[in-house]
């Protein structure tokens, strides 16, 4: 039956692709001129495809009369399921059902490789207020650039993972932040020998954390290494089997030993799960988002008087940088090649998205006299709605400069204050941190990415829990490499 699918899948596979080749350039000038005859109409819609607002079309209606109002031109957003929607996005292109307009996976390279989407740079450039946010903001743009083309812009801003304190805890301590590894792993120590739950059990979790290597990633770039291939000068490196690498999985090695880190570690697949240990006491720190101290600290003020959190400060090693784990940008949304006025398109949904003052409110943070109201110039969420939070945009939204025009409660404004202080300290840090992984362009690596991070997480998790000595975990990565021809992958990219 596997074989079977794999059959079916590259058949189909390879129909789309001799589609795609027969066209030709016939096509494409029948495509431009159909693009200058629709240019010299006025665009009087656009269709959307998103699985944002499938659980709440009601808001899709409202976002939907806002865009006429301001621009108009009709908004039709089309819902996509949000379970596997990544899958039915693909599904809907390959139907040939394709919107103007789409909110795409994550890795909208297969997409770009069947000519479903078209490249934006025109567009962006002949657009001066979206390309200043753009020039301002690059990040956005960069993970979704194929072949010197940019065909998609993310609604989500590159995000970071960071260590949390209880701060409460370091008080009573006497202690403070820690600026070096030997000062953390004091206060981790320290976590772990004082009842300050005052439970009356020594059985606080220093520090809990999920089982995904990327959020790990801050301990591995202190050792001048990471948890994946990466690209350096250039070329592409493959970092399981170097010195840096072994010394990063000792150093975890030794913390799981000494339970200066959660045990439950390599099984902590829910950020839930992990959340939840820390709101309710069990940890003193915890490695989460860089927008969690809302939900942190709402959490903990239900269980504890006084208690408090904030992130740890990045500090410098010899090798690396410790205390941020780089997530680039990973909501993308382009338009698609079944769209007749591109053009028009990408200047009225992006020029309203990124630039209007009730568009980015209303994206980033929700719809006034729905999701909130004003009181006195304060925000004041309105739960039965589901309260403030993504609508399409990110909070901060992309517009770095962006100010609102209203005050919020003490909790959500320091969750704005230190979403914007670590994005400086991302911006102060760029080189240590930041992941270069290769492209999608390069079709062995491609094909092998999702399985060979499983397979080194799986050997990383069995070398920290000492299940597997350091000569099992090169034999095996080594079977695993002969396996899917590393070499060839690697020799792919460098080439």
């Amino acid at each position: 039956m596997k074989k079977m699918k794999t059959m079916i899948a590259c058949v189909l596979a390879g129909s789309m692709v001799l589609t795609a080749c027969s066209s030709g350039s016939k096509n494409t000038a029948d495509k431009s001129a159909a693009e200058s005859e629709a240019g010299k109409k006025k665009l009087a819609s656009i269709t959307f495809l998103s699985k944002d607002y499938y659980n709440t079309p009601e808001v899709a209606q409202m976002l939907s009369e806002q865009f006429k109002s301001k621009t108009g031109v009709g908004l039709d957003i089309k819902h996509v399921p949000s379970n596997n929607w990544e899958d039915k996005v693909t599904a809907t292109f390959v139907s040939g059902d394709m919107p103007d307009l789409a909110r795409l996976p994550s890795n909208p390279y297969p997409l770009v490789k069947q000519d479903f989407l078209v490249p934006l740079d025109d567009y962006i450039n002949a657009n001066p207020r979206v390309k200043a946010i753009l020039d301002a903001n690059p990040n956005v743009v960069e993970p979704f650039k194929y072949f010197g083309k940019t065909y998609a812009l993310s609604v989500n801003n590159q995000k970071f993972m960071n260590l949390w304190l209880r701060t409460d805890w370091l008080q009573k301590l006497g202690v403070g932040q820690p600026k070096t590894m030997d000062e953390l792993i004091n206060i981790l120590t320290l976590f772990r020998d004082h009842d300050l739950d005052q439970n009356g059990k020594k059985d606080t979790i220093p520090l809990t954390l999920s089982a995904v290597l990327k959020d790990q990633e801050m301990f591995a770039d202190y050792f001048g290494t990471r948890n994946q291939i990466y690209m350096k000068d250039g070329k592409a490196v493959v970092p399981f089997l170097t010195p840096n690498y072994k010394e990063y999985m000792d150093f975890m090695s030794k913390l799981y030993k000494d339970r200066l880190i959660d045990l439950e570690m390599p099984t902590n697949t829910s950020y839930g799960a992990v959340r939840t240990k820390f709101i309710n006491g069990q940890a003193g720190a915890i490695i989460m988002w860089d927008d969690i101290y809302d939900t942190l600290k709402e959490g903990l003020d239900k269980n504890f008087k006084g208690a408090d959190v904030e992130y740890l400060q990045p500090f410098k090693g010899d090798k690396g940088v410790f205390g941020l784990s780089y997530f680039e940008a990973d909501s993308p949304i382009g338009i698609t090649s079944a769209s007749k006025q591109p053009k028009e398109t990408f200047d009225t949904f992006f020029t309203w998205l990124l630039t209007d003052m009730e568009a980015i409110i209303a994206t980033s943070r929700g719809i006034k006299g729905y999701h909130y109201d004003l009181v006195e110039g304060k925000l004041v969420p309105n739960s039965a709605n589901g309260g403030v939070g993504f609508r399409g945009q990110s909070f901060p939204p992309l517009d770095r400069n962006f100010k609102y025009p209203f005050a919020f409660d003490e909790e959500t404004q320091r969750e704005y204050e230190n979403i914007v202080e670590i994005a400086k300290l991302g911006d102060t840090f760029m080189d240590h941190v930041v992941t270069d992984t290769p492209s999608s362009e390069f079709s062995r690596y491609s094909n092998i990415a999702s399985d060979l991070k499983a397979k080194t997480t799986d050997l990383f998790h069995n070398y920290v829990m000492g299940k597997i000595d350091y000569d099992g975990y090169v034999a095996s990565f080594n079977s695993y490499a002969k396996e899917v021809d590393l070499n060839a992958v690697v020799h792919e990219i460098n080439k």
